[in-house]
C-alpha cells in the first residue's frame, strides 16, 4: 500500500512539471536562505566559545562618567596587578597591550599588526594549542610565541623554537613556541605574543604604574565560587582606594563570550558584531522560508482546480479519504525533498558569493555536518507538513458530487491563498523599504562632511618605530618635494583608529579627580594638511611649551568656558601645559555619536603615522613616496592606506548588513515573483474559456489585464497598510543609533508598493500574452 501510494505521488508529480519546478525552486531558494542565514547567525553566536572554562572569562571595562567621558575597552596598566593582589576570587588576570611594528629575520622585514605584549597568567586563560615549544620562559625578557602562520612566514620550513627575530629593529626575541591559528571565531586574534617584561624596554616603568595611560586590555577568569556581583563591589573599592572618591571613574566585568555581538565600547580589539543585527537577519531568514511555504500553499490550492475531478473518480470508485490525504501529503513531501536537493546545489553554487557579502571565509563542505544535516531533515518534515497539510486537508475533503454535477463555485482555497498572499506582500514591502533605507543611511554617512578634508590623503602606519622617528624631519621634507605632494604630517593616531585616552585635570576639578579624554598626538603640520579650522588661539610648533594643547570646541562646552576664557588656562595631563588654541570640532570617529572633547598635543615619542595629502597625478606620486621611503628607510616596509576608505571600515558592519538584506529581499522578491507567475498561469487556466468570451466580444488585451491586475492590486493596498508602518517603526528605531541620520521619508517604503505592483502587472500580462494569444474560437468549441 505504501509503495503503491508512492507511486501515485511520484506519477502526479512527473505530470506538472511546471508546478513542481515553480514550487521546487521556491522552496530550494527560500532553504538555501535559511541555512546560509542560520549557519551565519549560528558562527556568529559561536564567539570565544571554545576556550575551556569560557564562562569564567571577562573582560574588564573602564567607565569615565564625565560628560565628555564614555566606556572603553581599554584600561590602566596598574589594574591588573592589583585585582591580582586584592582579589581572592580571581584565579588569573592578564594584560594586553598591542603594538604594530616590523618584524624581521634576515632579509625578511614585515610590518605585523597584531603582536600582544601578555602576562603568563594568558596560557592559564586562552585555550590557544600550542605546536611546539614550551612555556615555561614566557616570563622571562625578550621571549616570543609566535602563531604557525607567522612562524612559516619567517622561517618556512625550519623549526623555530630557539630562532631569533627581531622586533623594532634592535630588539632580539627568542622564539619559545608556536601556537595554533587564533581561531576564526576570536573578539581578537593574535599573531605574536610577547613576554611581559619586554615591554619595559619601550615604556618607562612610570607609565606601567600610573592610572592616567588608558592603553592595555584587562582580562580576568573566576574562581568556581566567586561571586560576580562580589567581585564588582570590590572594583569599585580599588577605584575608590587608589583615585578617590569623586574620581568619575568605574569598573564593571563583561563576558567574553559576548564581546563580540553586545561590545559596543571605545577602543576595541577588532570590529564587533552586532546582535540586533544578527536577531535581524534571524527573521528575514524566517520570512523568506515562509515566503516560500507561502508560495507552496497558494499554488497548491490554485493547482486544485485542474485537480478536482481527477480526485472526485477516486472518491466515487471508493478511494478512503485518508488514502487520498496521504497521497496528497506524500507529493508534498517528495517536492520539499527536491528543494532540499536544489537548496544543497545552491549553497554550493553561491558559497564564494556569500563569502564576499558576510566577509566570512567558509569553505566548501563547511555546511556538511550532523546540525545540517539534522536542519535539512527537519525542514523536509516540518516544511512539508506545513506547506502540504492544508492543500491535503482541502483536496480530500471536498464533496466529489459537486465537482462531477459541474459545479464549479468551489473556490480551492481562494480566501486562504488571499490572507497568504496579502501577508507575502506585506513582507516583501518591509523588507524593500528596510534595505532602500538602510543603503541611504550607509551613503549618507559616507559623503557627510566630518570638519576636514579626508580625501586624497595617504597614510603610512609606522608605529613608533625609533629609525623614523629619529629621521622623522628628514622624511617628511623629502616626501613633500616629490611632485602631487601638496602636504605632509605625523601623528599618533589617525580619524577612524582614534585610540589614545588619557586622564587630565584642569584648574576647576578637585585635586584627587580623574577625568578622561581623547587624546590626539600631532605634529605643527596636521592641520593644514587635513584642513582643519582653528578658531581661536595658535597652532602647536615645535619650539613650543612641551605640554601645550588645542582642544575641540565640544571640549569648550564640556567645561563651561568660551574660547577666550580657555586661551591660556592651565591643562595638566601626563604634565602641566597650556591651552594655545580652540580647533573646530570634526568627527574623529564613526557617525554613531555626536563629537566629543578632544584634546590634541605634540609629543614627538608618541608619533606613528606619515600623512600626506596628494593633489595631482596620484598613482605617479606614490611610485615616488615608494621610492623616497625605501631609499630613506631601508627595512622598514612601505604600506599605506587612504584615509577615507579606513575610515568607512568602521561602518563595514552597516555595510553588510544592508548588503544581506538588500541580496535577501530580493530574493523574497523572486520568490513572489514565483508564486505569482504560477498563479497567473491557474488563474488564467481557470477562466480560459471566460476570457476567451470577452475576447469574442471585442474586449482588448490591456482591459483583460487590468481586470486580472485588480484584485491582486487590492491585495497589495492592504500589505501596504500593514507594512508601511510597522516597518518605519523599526527602521527609525535603527536610525536613532547614529548621530546624523537621515530623514525618514515615506517614499522610501512607498516605492517597494510600486515595484511590487508592477511586478504582478508583469506576471499576469506574461501569461496573458502566452495564454490568450492562442485562439478564442478553439476553447470556446468544447463548450
Amino acid at each position: 500500500m505504501i509503495w503503491y501510494t508512492f507511486k501515485i505521488a511520484w506519477r502526479n508529480i512527473c505530470r506538472e512539471p511546471v508546478f513542481v519546478a515553480l514550487s521546487t525552486a521556491g522552496l530550494g531558494v527560500g532553504m538555501a536562505t535559511f541555512i546560509f542565514i542560520g549557519l551565519y547567525v549560528w558562527h556568529e553566536k559561536s564567539y570565544d566559545q571554545y576556550h575551556r572554562d569560557a564562562d569564567r572569562l571577562y573582560r574588564v571595562v573602564n567607565h569615565f562618567l564625565s560628560d565628555g567621558g564614555g566606556d572603553f575597552a581599554r584600561t590602566p596598566p596598574i589594574l591588573a596587578p592589583i585585582i591580582k593582589a586584592e582579589c581572592p576570587e580571581v584565579e588569573a588576570v592578564t594584560r594586553f597591550q598591542r603594538y604594530i611594528s616590523v618584524f624581521r629575520v634576515g632579509d625578511l622585514a614585515f610590518s605585523e599588526k597584531n603582536i600582544f605584549f601578555t602576562d603568563p597568567d594568558t596560557w592559564q586563560m586562552f585555550s590557544w594549542n600550542l605546536e611546539k615549544g614550551s612555556l615555561a620562559r614566557f616570563y622571562e625578557p625578550n621571549t616570543v610565541v609566535l602563531s604557525s602562520t607567522l612562524a612559516k612566514k619567517y622561517f618556512g620550513r625550519d623549526n623555530p623554537i630557539g630562532k631569533t627575530l627581531f622586533f623594532k629593529d634592535s630588539t632580539s626575541l627568542s622564539v619559545i613556541g608556536v601556537i595554533e591559528d587564533v581561531p576564526f571565531e576570536s573578539h581578537f586574534h593574535a599573531d605574536a605574543l610577547i613576554s611581559w617584561p619586554t615591554i619595559e624596554q619601550f615604556i618607562q616603568k612610570k607609565y606601567l604604574e600610573t592610572w592616567g595611560s588608558n592603553t592595555f586590555y584587562t582580562y580576568i577568569k573566576l574562581s568556581e565560587e566567586a561571586s560576580l556581583p562580589g567581585l564588582e563591589a570590590r572594583l569599585a573599592g580599588i577605584v575608590k582606594k587608589y583615585l578617590g572618591e569623586d574620581s568619575g571613574r568605574s569598573l564593571s566585568l563583561q563576558e567574553m563570550t559576548s564581546i563580540h555581538l553586545h561590545s559596543h565600547l571605545h577602543q576595541e580589539l577588532e570590529p564587533t558584531g552586532d546582535a540586533t543585527l544578527v536577531d535581524v537577519l534571524v527573521l528575514v531568514a524566517c520570512f523568506v522560508l515562509f515566503l516560500a511555504c507561502v508560495n507552496f500553499v497558494n499554488l497548491s490550492t490554485a493547482r486544485s482546480s485542474t485537480r478536482v475531478k481527477s480526485i472526485a473518480i477516486h472518491k466515487v470508485v471508493g478511494a478512503p479519504r485518508a488514502e487520498i490525504f496521504v497521497y496528497l501529503l506524500l507529493e508534498a513531501l517528495l517536492i520539499c525533498l527536491l528543494a532540499v536537493i536544489a537548496a544543497v546545489a545552491i549553497i554550493e553554487l553561491a558559497l564564494p558569493w556569500f563569502n564576499e557579502l558576510t566577509g566570512k571565509s567558509f569553505q566548501p563542505g563547511w555546511w556538511f555536518s550532523w546540525q545540517t544535516v539534522g536542519l535539512m531533515t527537519g525542514s523536509v518534515l516540518v516544511i512539508g507538513l506545513f506547506a502540504g497539510l492544508y492543500p491535503a486537508v482541502l483536496l480530500s475533503g471536498f464533496d466529489p458530487l459537486r465537482i462531477l454535477k459541474r459545479d464549479l463555485s468551489w473556490a480551492g482555497g481562494a480566501q486562504l491563498r488571499h490572507v497568504l498572499l496579502v501577508v507575502q506582500f506585506a513582507v516583501t514591502i518591509a523588507l524593500l523599504g528596510g534595505a532602500i533605507t538602510i543603503l541611504r543611511q550607509i551613503r549618507f554617512i559616507q559623503n557627510r562632511n566630518l570638519g576636514y578634508d579626508q580625501s586624497q590623503i595617504a597614510v603610512i602606519p609606522y608605529q613608533w618605530n625609533s629609525r623614523v622617528t629619529a629621521q622623522l624631519k628628514t622624511v617628511k621634507n623629502e616626501l613633500e618635494r616629490i611632485p602631487g605632494v601638496s602636504g605632509v604630517t605625523a601623528s599618533g593616531d589617525i580619524p577612524g583608529r582614534m585610540s589614545t585616552h588619557m586622564g587630565y585635570r584642569i584648574e576647576t576639578m578637585p585635586e584627587n579627580s580623574d577625568h578622561g579624554i581623547q587624546m590626539l598626538v600631532i605634529d605643527p603640520d596636521f592641520l593644514e594638511t587635513y584642513k582643519l579650522q582653528l578658531i581661536s588661539g595658535k597652532n602647536l610648533s615645535e619650539s613650543g611649551g612641551e605640554n601645550d594643547v588645542l582642544v575641540n570646541e565640544s571640549f569648550l562646552r564640556d567645561v563651561g568656558w568660551t574660547a577666550d576664557q580657555a586661551i591660556g588656562k592651565s591643562f595638566e595631563m601626563n604634565g602641566r601645559g597650556r591651552i594655545v588654541g580652540i580647533v573646530h570640532d570634526f568627527y574623529y570617529n564613526a557617525l554613531y555619536e555626536p563629537v566629543k572633547p578632544l584634546v590634541m598635543t605634540y609629543w614627538p615619542g608618541w608619533l606613528g603615522y606619515v600623512s600626506i595629502r596628494l593633489d595631482r597625478n596620484i598613482s605617479g606620486a606614490l611610485s615616488g613616496i615608494g621610492e623616497t621611503w625605501k631609499k630613506l628607510l631601508p627595512g622598514q616596509p612601505f604600506e599605506f592606506v587612504f584615509l577615507d576608505a579606513d575610515f568607512d571600515l568602521q561602518y563595514r558592519s552597516e555595510q553588510r548588513f544592508a548588503g544581506v538584506l538588500s541580496t535577501f529581499s530580493f530574493v523574497s522578491v523572486f520568490i513572489a515573483a514565483l508564486g505569482l507567475f504560477g498563479l497567473a498561469a491557474y488563474t488564467i487556466q481557470r477562466r480560459n474559456k471566460e476570457l476567451s468570451l470577452r475576447r469574442v466580444l471585442g474586449a482588448s488585451f490591456y482591459s483583460i489585464v487590468r481586470l486580472l491586475t485588480g484584485d491582486y492590486s487590492t491585495l497589495v493596498l492592504v500589505s501596504a497598510l500593514i507594512s508601511v508602518p510597522v516597518a518605519y517603526l523599526f527602521i527609525d528605531g535603527w536610525l536613532n543609533q547614529f548621530a546624523v541620520r537621515v530623514d525618514m521619508i515615506i517614499g522610501s517604503l512607498l516605492i517597494p508598493v510600486g515595484f511590487v505592483l508592477m511586478l504582478i502587472l508583469l506576471m499576469i500580462a506574461i501569461q496573458c500574452r502566452r495564454i490568450l494569444g492562442s485562439n478564442p474560437a478553439e476553447t470556446l468549441r468544447n463548450e
